[in-house]
């Protein structure tokens, strides 16, 4: 992984965009800024422990809905088999705020951008009551709280490193600049159902500001 940070740094001034931080989720201060969200969310209450069970993509480091799956359970963008997982798994309560999420969607449709991700989103929020909190039997990632035999799922961590509000991921000088403009957040659009389905809950349990 290390190789390939090393190809992104010198891209920057070849698009003519700037970072003000260059984050890693392997870098300490990410760490720590996971675990403290991470506590500030179990202390409000909204996540459980649970088994999980279900059809992993090692690849995709996630679990699979059978309908997302060509023929022999293949995930359909590696073209590899995922296969049968179950583990002790810890939830964030999605459902609780189901009605939250969707009157958010709909009295700002332009949250999620384009419309036809927005409706992505929709579906999905009606398709899952709870999401994965931790992925388990890896030996690698930032430690659950209290657990250290779980490890915190890329879902709730690495999309941290994407919450400008944060003052210990991105600078406080450069999020207070473009705060009264809006913020928006670029993403892939293969994880935009995260993005606009558990981040804006997650976000308000750990007193994070939303973004588009």
């Amino acid at each position: 992984m290390s190789d390939i940070m090393l190809t992104f740094i010198p891209c920057s001034p070849q698009l003519d965009i700037a970072y003000d931080k260059f984050i890693r989720t392997t870098c300490p201060k990410h760490e720590a800024v996971v675990n403290d969200f991470c506590c500030r969310v179990l202390a409000n209450g909204d996540i459980y422990q649970a088994d999980y069970e279900g059809l992993y993509c090692v690849n995709c480091e996630e679990y699979k809905d059978k309908k997302e799956l060509i023929d022999d359970n293949f995930c359909p963008i590696h073209l590899k088999p995922c296969v049968s997982r179950k583990e002790d798994n810890y939830f964030f309560a999605l459902s609780k705020y189901q009605k939250q999420l969707e009157d958010l969607l709909t009295q700002n449709p332009s949250f999620v951008q384009p419309s036809s991700r927005l409706n992505e989103v929709r579906l999905f929020l009606f398709s899952f009551a709870s999401a994965p909190l931790v992925l388990g039997a890896v030996d690698w990632g930032i430690c659950v709280p209290n657990d250290h035999k779980q490890t915190i799922y890329v879902w709730f961590d690495a999309l941290l490193g994407i919450s400008p509000s944060n003052s210990q991921t991105l600078c406080t000088r450069s999020y207070e600049s473009k705060k009264s403009r809006g913020i928006c957040s670029v993403i892939e659009k293969r994880v935009c159902y995260l993005s606009g389905g558990f981040r804006p809950r997650r976000d308000e349990e750990g007193e994070v500001t939303r973004e588009n």
